[in-house]
């Protein structure tokens, strides 16, 4: 992966981010949606597991994005929840690489 940080958004990023979306409002929105949910839908992957985690994908500058609103070690997926996690990053990779609007969403694919 070609960047990451686990220490909390710099005003850099913040503004960054603010850049590459439509609508800063929407960002912030999402982003105070992501986080802990305090639910274990699928039971404890490990005595350390906190639950689930929600997560916002953006892209803008080339990159596409996943933000998560605390630090988080690591992750895990269902085989269900891993593709749908697959079909949100092609889409925002698509999106990424198209001269559309930041933060706009990709036309729907056929199939």
């Amino acid at each position: 992966m070609s960047h990451h940080s686990g220490g909390p958004p710099s005003p850099e990023f913040a503004e960054m981010m603010r850049r590459m979306t439509s609508a800063a409002t929407d960002l912030e929105k999402a982003l105070q949606s992501s986080g802990p949910t305090g639910e274990y839908p699928n039971g404890k992957l490990a005595p350390c597991d906190q639950g689930g985690v929600t997560f916002t994908l953006a892209h803008g500058d080339g990159r596409v994005i996943i933000m998560y609103k605390d630090p988080v070690q690591y992750i895990g997926f269902t085989p269900d929840q891993a593709d749908a996690l697959a079909d949100g990053l092609r889409d925002m990779a698509r999106a990424a690489r198209e001269p559309t609007a930041p933060g706009e969403l990709p036309p729907e694919r056929e199939g």
